[in-house]
């Protein structure tokens, strides 16, 4: 599912968790599932949160 507006998109299960979502973002309502919420989050936001870097600790490496 993709966000055509901002470029963000989320993997959903199933196709009934992707029509959920899509109903849940129109009505403005918040799931209690941590997965949907997560799904919704990343639809909705305006910008691109960046991840913490990773730190491969053997080498000391940032990535």
């Amino acid at each position: 599912m993709v966000n055509t507006h901002t470029g963000q998109h989320t993997h959903m299960r199933s196709q009934y968790g992707c029509y959920c979502v899509i109903k849940f973002i129109q009505e403005g309502i918040e799931p209690i599932n941590s997965y949907l919420k997560e799904s919704v989050r990343r639809l909705t936001m305006d910008k691109r949160e960046y991840k913490d870097r990773y730190i491969n600790i053997q080498k000391g490496a940032v990535k």
